[in-house]
Formats: structure tokens, sequence, C-alpha cells
């Protein structure tokens, strides 16, 4: 098999046989240019255009791009110091189309990593993979999704995984998380529902802890579909990443510190108000407007475009609320778009420093609420990959109920498109209004015990007035401060002026969660009457 370079802005021939062409591609990964367009002539002369793959070699600085390194012509492959990885998925997919030897062969030359273990070892050693060749995916990637894809398997996997407690902690019972892919309704959200103080945001804290730093002694994250028993620790390549995602200003969770690597096991994000570089500090608005503009950018540079169309469906499904919509955020790639015609060939860095400046100019004020909503959900966009994790904790602190549940529906589609699962704590019924009840956890807090369980009724789109008696074991509508808020409602006023003026502000989490619904549960009845 014979291989060409091809300049920059070139084209492969039109006419050729049994000739891979490697388009030169001077974007730069952090300093290392690896990046190529790949695409050959079969045996029979029939063109085929492959995709973007990243080529790496033994001892790679940055001082030294890769098809330096290479001849304009050579026969047979790569050299035995180099490996390759796709971009991709749609690389993978790609190469799955050819005839099976051809295949194998492409594969072997290239010495991709997803191919050959053997490959891989060597590419895990080197600085250059993790900085440039990862960049853009995860090892979680290269052993799963793109495997499968090499083998003509379905992209989504199923997961099947439980946390198990360290001592009395939800009396000892371990909590399963199941998903079924291309099920419906989807199962890749699962929810932990309880009155505040029921271990909810602990359970959260944890499961990171269990993930990022096991230990023998420790709470754990058991792999259910091993064959082994008792069943294992999850591996470190089971989840590509975690990220966190903090609604509260008020938890006493402190983030471990971020770890965005892949090549050093599950990478860990943090989202929220919080300010991990300054412990017991939390972000100004400047700052989260600054994180919220950093995160448009990470979904705008994207060779192919997925993160880009995601944030625009994402985006879509958020604006019918009229705040977000005021930010016309679909702009900011407008204005990406003519600055990267104002600016061409700059460095990476200054370049996104320019946007975001630019950005910052014309991003019009928002409250916090609305900066840490937009800003976690750019967020996962940008980062979410083959199997992500996120773990969320309280939403509802800063959604109204159909803001909510859009925000639900938003995610559990992100995370399909990437085979993802996210588990939510919470005390907003309307959450477990958007997923089944083999997904939902309650817990349930007396006076000598915690337990937990399953919900008796389906909650997939039950009623909000059912499912609060549900996930709190008790009969709220005789519940005293639910009477009180009750009955400020049928008076009449906005959740702002009941919550600021009736109240001054005096009404709890679990309060202001139960007033955002009574109050959208009244409009809506006040809307069919009219």
């Amino acid at each position: 098999m014979k291989f060409k370079m091809i300049p920059r802005n070139a084209f492969a021939p039109q006419k050729g046989v049994s000739t891979c062409y490697l388009e030169i591609d001077n974007w730069n990964d952090y300093s290392f240019i690896t990046t190529f367009s790949l695409s050959l002539h079969d045996e029979k002369g029939d063109f085929h255009k492959i995709g973007n793959v990243r080529i790496g070699f033994v001892g790679q600085t940055v001082k030294t791009a890769t098809y330096e390194k290479l001849d304009d012509v050579f026969e047979g492959g790569l050299p035995s110091d180099f490996f390759s990885l796709g971009m991709h998925k749609e690389y993978y997919e790609e190469l799955y189309k050819l005839n099976d030897r051809l295949r194998e062969k492409l594969l072997h030359a290239l010495r991709d990593v997803v191919f050959s273990q053997k490959y891989l070892s060597i590419a895990e050693e080197q600085d250059v993979f993790g900085t440039a060749l990862l960049r853009d995916t995860s090892m979680a990637a290269v052993k799963g999704k793109y495997s499968r894809l090499l083998a003509g398997l379905k992209e989504l996997t199923p997961y099947d995984f439980a946390f198990v407690p360290l001592g009395d902690m939800f009396g000892g019972k371990q909590l399963e998380f199941n998903v079924i892919d291309d099920s419906m309704p989807s199962t890749n959200i699962h929810a932990i529902i309880g009155k505040n103080g029921t271990g909810k945001t602990t359970f959260l804290n944890n499961m990171v802890e269990a993930i990022i730093n096991p230990t023998p002694d420790g709470s754990k994250v058991i792999d259910l579909d091993s064959y082994l028993e008792p069943k294992p620790q999850i591996g470190s390549d089971y989840f590509s990443s975690i990220t966190s995602v903090s609604f509260s200003a008020f938890d006493t969770f402190t983030p471990p510190k971020e770890q965005p690597n892949p090549a050093k096991g599950t990478c860990y994000f943090y989202v929220g108000l919080k300010n991990p570089d300054k412990e017991g500090t939390l972000k100004t608005l400047d700052e989260l407007r600054e994180d919220l503009c950093e995160s448009m950018l990470d979904c705008f540079y994207d060779p192919k475009q997925q993160k880009l169309a995601r944030f625009k469906y994402v985006i879509e499904l958020l604006e019918f609320d009229q705040n977000i919509k005021s930010l016309n955020l679909t702009k900011y790639h407008e204005e990406y778009v003519e600055l990267i015609k104002e600016y061409p060939g700059f460095d990476e860095y200054k370049f996104r420093t320019i946007c975001r400046e630019r950005f910052l100019e014309i991003l019009p004020p928002m409250s916090s609420g609305h900066a840490i909503v937009l800003l976690s959900t750019l967020n996962l966009i940008a980062t979410v990959d083959d199997k992500s994790l996120v773990l969320i904790d309280e939403p509802e602190s800063h959604l109204h109920p159909p803001l909510l549940a859009a925000y639900i529906r938003a995610l559990s589609w992100l995370l399909n498109q990437v085979n993802g699962v996210s588990i939510i704590a919470t005390h907003s019924p309307v959450v477990l209004q958007e997923i089944p009840k083999n997904c939902v956890w309650k817990v349930i807090r007396s006076e000598t015990e915690t337990t937990v369980s399953r919900p008796v009724r389906e909650t997939f789109g039950e009623n909000v007035g059912i499912l609060t008696r549900e996930a709190f074991g008790l009969d709220v509508e005789k519940s005293g401060f639910i009477t009180v808020l009750d009955n400020a409602v049928k008076s009449g006023g906005t959740f702002e002026h009941i919550y600021h003026n009736t109240f001054g502000g005096c009404i709890g989490a679990e309060g202001v969660t139960l007033l955002r619904i009574l109050v959208d549960i009244r409009d809506r009845e006040n809307a069919k009457n009219d």
C-alpha cells in the first residue's frame, strides 16, 4: 500500500489504485501539529474519503510536526515508532464500510490504537497522545465506542452498575442503576428524591470519591455486568468522565481538583457556584459569565460541528424561557465565524482571548441562576463523551417547573447522543415526571432509620400532586406550611411576588420548590378555563 502526502488546501488525485492520501492540516492541538485528512483509492480505483486522523510518534515534542518526519511518498505504512487515532466516530464508521481485507491492512499500516492494543501500549506512554491525539475524545471511547464501530456494532451500550454505601448509609442498601439502550422512555437519567437531610447530596459526593479515588474500605461503585462474584469495583475506564453540577451555594461539598487528561484515567469536571481554585469562596457573576463564554467556545471549536449542532438543538429546547431567548445565544457562533475571518492563522490561545473579550462585550446581564443553568448545559455539550457520568444536585434551585422539565429533556437527549448517564439528587417531583419509576430511588428518613425504595406508582408522565405524595411518604395537603403556601398562591401573584413580597424570601428550599409547582399548576388551570 502506497501513501502520498498532500499539501494543505491541495486535493488528492482523481484517479489512482491502492493509494492512501494524507492531507496535511497545520492546526495545532496545544502546540502539537498532528492532524491529517485521510482518503484513498482502493484496489479497484474507487475513491473513499475517510476523515480526520491524528498521527504521533515516540518522543515527539511540540518542536516537530508529524508531517516533518514523514516522506512525501512512502510504501507499506507508518514507521514502527508511529501511531494514529481517528478524530471522530465518523472516521471509524467510514473505515468499517471498506472491505475486511482493505480495512485491516489500512489499520495496520496506520498503526491505529483502536485496532491494536500493541499500538495503544506504545502511544499511552507518550505526551503527544494524552495532549493532542486524545484532545476531543477519551480512553473510554478508544476502548468502547470506536472499537464497537470498527466491529460494526451499535454505538450505544447498556450500563449496569451499583453504588454500595459505606456503613449504614441508606440502611446499607446498594442503589442499582440500569440503562437500557434505545429504551422508551429513556433510562439514561436517574433520580434520588427525598426531603432535605436524607443524604442525597452526600450520596453524590461519595459516588465521586468512590470513582475518582477508590479505596478498599470506602463506598464502592460495582460492575453488575461482571461474571465475577462478588461483583468487582468498576475499572478506571468504565466512565470516561464525571461531571459534578451543583446549583446550590450552601452545600458543604468541596469539589476535587479537575482532571481533564483522559490518559490519566477517569476525567473529572466541576460546574457550579463554588470556586475550585479558592476553597470556601463562590464565583462572582462576572466569573460565571467568563466561564459561559469559554464553554461556548468549546462548543464552537469542533471540525465536525457535532458539538455545534448539539448546542443549537439544546438552546432551542431551552429558549421557550424568555430570559434565555433574549440572550440570543446562536448569534455568538455567527460572531465566532466573523472573528475567524478577521483573525486568520492566529494562535489558538490568543484567538480564544479575542473571542472571549468580544463575547463578554455583547453578553447581556443575567441572573446567577440563568448563568449556572446555561453554563452547566454548555459545559456538558463541550465535555461529555462516550460513557460520561453526570451528577446533578438540586437543579430545581434555579429552574421553574417548565424550564426544569425542558432541562431534563435536553439532558436526556444529549446523553443519548454520547452514550452517557446522569443521576440527579432532587426534592422536585417535576424531575420524576420525566423518567420512569425504575430510574427513581426515593429516600425517606424517620427518627430511627433511613429507607430507600422504588416508587410504587409509575412516575413518567404522572400528576405532580400524586408524585409529591409518593415521594415524601405523607399526605402533603395536610402539612402546615404547604397549606400556607397554597393559600398564598390562591390569592394571586407571580412566584417572585409571593416569594419576595408575601414571605419576604423566608422560605426554605423544599418550600421554594413546592411554591414553584403550586404556581405552575394554578397558571395551567387558569389558562384552561380562559
